[in-house]
C-alpha cells in the first residue's frame, strides 16, 4: 500500500469540493441529515429533483420511490440511485407483490413493470391518467385513475372494471381479493366485494386522497381540509385530525400507529385514541408515507424530499466521552467508526456504540474504508491504522508529521494528507 504524503490542508478541502462532496465532519465528507423533534430526519442523499408521489418497499433495504420527469429512485439500504423507467411520462403510483414484481403507474395510461433487474412498458389499453395501483397478489392487481377507471391484471392482460361513477379516483387499497376500496373526487368511495363495485356513503363532498387499513373493520381515508374517515365495516365516519391542511397519504403499522401526511410538511400520528401533529422541519408538501415496520417508515414529496422515521434520533449518537471525536464513516447503517483523541475509535453495530482497541494514544482525526473489512484512521505523529475486520494494526507512513484526512477509490488506492493543523471550526472557510 502506497501512501501519498502532501503537506498542505487546503489541497484536501480543494480536492473535496472539486469532487462534488459537500458536507463535512473535521473535513470528511459524510452524508447530512437534519432531524425534526419528533425523529423525522431529512435524507439529503436523494437523488431526484423533481416532486415524489409515491413510495413502496419489499424490505428496509429495497425501497422504491416515483415521481415527476418519470423518475424511479431505489435505496439499497445504504443510498439512494437513480433507475431507468423506459417512460417519459410522470409516475404516481407504485406497488409489487415481491421485489422482482413491481407496478408503476401514470399519465398516459402508463403501468411499468419490474421484473428484478429492469423496467418495461405493459399495455394498459387506456390513455386515462393512473394515479395508485394495489394488488391481492401477482395474478390481482388493481390500477385507479381518471374517469372513473379501474384497471384490473390477471397475472396476463389489464382490462377495464365498471366502476359505476366517472368520478376521479386517486387511490385504492384491499384487506382481500373480496374486500377492496376506492376514494376519489367529490368524497367518492367505492368498494368491490370479488364481484362487482358498488358505491359507499362517506359523509362527505371533500376530495379523498388516499385510503389504508388495519383490517376489513378498521379502515381510513384522508382528504381536504385534513379530514379523516374511518371505516368499522359498515359505516364510514369523521375523525378530529387536528388539522385543515390537505392530507395525502397514509400508512400505519399496526392499529395504533399510523401515519397522516399531507401539505406545508403536514405529520400527523394516530395512537389508537387520538390524532396528534408531528414536527416535520420541513414545509414541502408530503406526498405518500409507506413503511416495512414501526421503526423503519419513509415519506417523500416535492421537489425530491425523503424523510425516514428513526425510533429515536439520540440512539445512532456516540456516547458522552471525555475525548472529542474528530471523524466518522461506516460501511452500512449497522457498521459505523468514530475516531478521536487519545486514540479512541468506538464502533456502531447498529445499537449500541463500543470501544475498539486502536493499540495507540495518538490523536486520531480522520477515518475511512473501501468495505468492513478495509477501514483506516489517520492521526499525529503520522499515525496510520488499519483494520481488517477483526484487529487495528499500525502502518508505516513514512512520516511524524500529522495527518488530517483519509480518503480513497476503492480500487487499492488511498491518500492522507496533513503536515499543518486545520484551521478550528471558528475560523476555517465555509465549504461552499
Amino acid at each position: 500500500m502506497q501512501f501519498t504524503i502532501t503537506p498542505t490542508y487546503n489541497l484536501l478541502k480543494t480536492l473535496l469540493v472539486t469532487t462534488g462532496l459537500l458536507f463535512f465532519i473535521h473535513s470528511h465528507p459524510v452524508r447530512a441529515q437534519v432531524c425534526s423533534e419528533d425523529n423525522w430526519c431529512l435524507e439529503d442523499a436523494s437523488p431526484a429533483v423533481s416532486d415524489l408521489h409515491s413510495v413502496w418497499a419489499s424490505s428496509p433495504d429495497d425501497i422504491y420511490a416515483v415521481g415527476m420527469s418519470d423518475t424511479i429512485i431505489h435505496y439499497d439500504g445504504s443510498t439512494w440511485s437513480n433507475m431507468k423507467s423506459g417512460t417519459t411520462n410522470y409516475l404516481f403510483g407504485i406497488w409489487g407483490s415481491n421485489p422482482t414484481d413491481i407496478f408503476a403507474v401514470g399519465e398516459k395510461g402508463t403501468i411499468l413493470h419490474f421484473d428484478g433487474s429492469v423496467w418495461t412498458t405493459m399495455d394498459s389499453g387506456t390513455t386515462k391518467f393512473l394515479e395508485d395501483v394495489w394488488g391481492n397478489s401477482a395474478t390481482d392487481v388493481f390500477a385507479v385513475g381518471d374517469g372513473g377507471t379501474i384497471l384490473h391484471y390477471d397475472g396476463t392482460t389489464w382490462s377495464p372494471m365498471d366502476s359505476g361513477t366517472t368520478k376521479y379516483f386517486f387511490a385504492i387499497w384491499g384487506s382481500s381479493a373480496t374486500d377492496v376500496f376506492a376514494v376519489g373526487r367529490e368524497g367518492t368511495i367505492v368498494h368491490y366485494d370479488g364481484n362487482t363495485w358498488a358505491p359507499l356513503s362517506s359523509g362527505t363532498t371533500y376530495y379523498l386522497h388516499d385510503i389504508w387499513g388495519n383490517s376489513a373493520t378498521d379502515v381510513f381515508a384522508v382528504g381536504n381540509s385534513g379530514i379523516i374517515l374511518h371505516y368499522d365495516g359498515s359505516t364510514w365516519t369523521t375523525m378530529n385530525s387536528g388539522t385543515t391542511m390537505p392530507l395525502y397519504s397514509i400508512w400505519g403499522s399496526n392499529a395504533t400507529d399510523i401515519f397522516a401526511v399531507g401539505e406545508n410538511g403536514t405529520i400527523v400520528h394516530f395512537d389508537g385514541n387520538t390524532w396528534n401533529p408531528m414536527s416535520s422541519n420541513t414545509e414541502q408538501w408530503l406526498y405518500d408515507v409507506w413503511g416495512s415496520s414501526a421503526t423503519d417508515v419513509f415519506i417523500v414529496g416535492m421537489d425530491g424530499i425523503i424523510l425516514e422515521y428513526h425510533d429515536s434520533i439520540e440512539e445512532p449518537m456516540p456516547p458522552q466521552a471525555t475525548p472529542n471525536l474528530n471523524g466518522v464513516w461506516g460501511s452500512r447503517a449497522n457498521d459505523v467508526f468514530a475516531v478521536g483523541e487519545e486514540g479512541i475509535i468506538l464502533h456502531y453495530d447498529g445499537s449500541s456504540w463500543a470501544p475498539m482497541s486502536s493499540g495507540t494514544t495518538q490523536e486520531l482525526t480522520d477515518v475511512w474504508g473501501s468495505n468492513s473489512n478495509d477501514v483506516f484512521a489517520v492521526g499525529d505523529g503520522g499515525t496510520i491504522l488499519h483494520y481488517d475486520g477483526s484487529t487495528w494494526t499500525t502502518m508505516n507512513s513514512g512520516t511524524t508529521k500529522q495527518l488530517n484526512a483519509t480518503w480513497g477509490d476503492n480500487a487499492g488506492e488511498v491518500f492522507t494528507v496533513g503536515g499543518a493543523t486545520p484551521p478550528p471550526p471558528s475560523t476555517a472557510p465555509a465549504a461552499r
